[in-house]
C-alpha cells in the first residue's frame, strides 16, 4: 500500500483577506512565545495580534519587504512569514552586505508542522530577498525554543550573533 504524497504548498504574497487568518496565526504563535516566556509581562496574544500584525505591515511596506502565506491544496492558509529589509549602521560590513533580509515572525499551523511548510516560506523568503538584491537574511529564535533552534542551525548553519537580554 502506498501512501499518497502530501502536495506542496503554494507560497504567495499575503492578501487583504487573509488578515483574519494571519491574525489568528500571529495571537498562535504569541501564545506559543509566551509559554516559553512565563513572568515576561508580554500583553495576552489575543489583544495584541492584530495592532501588532498593523505594525508588521507597515514595517513591511516602508523597508520593501512582503508577508508570505503558505496555501494547501484546498486554499487553507498553512503558515506566513513576515520578511522585511534592515541595515546594519556603520563600516565594519562592505556596502553590498549591509541590507540584508530579515524575517520577524515565522508561523506554521500545527496540522501542517513537519510537512516542509516553514522551508518553502523560508525559501521563498531567501527569493524575495535576492530578488531584492539583497546577500544576507536573518532569522531570530528565542533560546527557549529548542525546536527553531535546530532548525534554523540545519537550514542557516551555526548562529552569527547571540543576543542577551536583562529586565531593567
Amino acid at each position: 500500500m502506498t501512501t499518497a504524497a502530501i502536495p506542496a504548498p503554494v507560497i504567495r504574497l499575503a492578501r487583504p483577506e487573509d488578515r483574519p487568518e494571519l491574525e489568528r496565526f500571529m495571537a498562535a504563535l504569541q501564545a506559543h512565545e509566551q509559554a516559553r516566556s512565563p513572568g515576561a509581562g508580554l500583553v495576552a496574544p489575543a489583544r495584541m495580534a492584530a495592532p501588532h500584525l498593523r505594525w508588521l505591515e507597515t514595517w513591511v511596506e516602508e523597508s520593501g519587504g512582503v508577508i508570505l502565506v503558505a496555501e494547501g491544496a484546498e486554499g487553507a492558509l498553512l503558515g506566513f512569514a513576515v520578511c522585511g529589509i534592515g541595515e546594519d549602521g556603520g563600516h565594519h560590513l562592505p556596502e553590498r552586505l549591509r541590507r540584508f533580509g530579515e524575517v520577524s515572525d515565522l508561523y506554521v499551523a500545527d496540522a501542517a508542522r513537519g510537512r516542509g511548510v516553514g522551508r518553502a516560506l523560508l525559501d521563498a523568503a531567501a527569493e524575495a530577498f535576492r530578488a531584492r538584491g539583497l546577500a544576507r537574511m536573518t532569522i531570530t529564535a528565542m533560546a527557549s525554543n529548542p525546536e527553531a533552534v535546530k532548525t534554523y542551525r540545519g537550514l542557516f548553519g551555526s548562529e552569527t550573533y547571540l543576543t542577551f537580554e536583562a529586565r531593567l
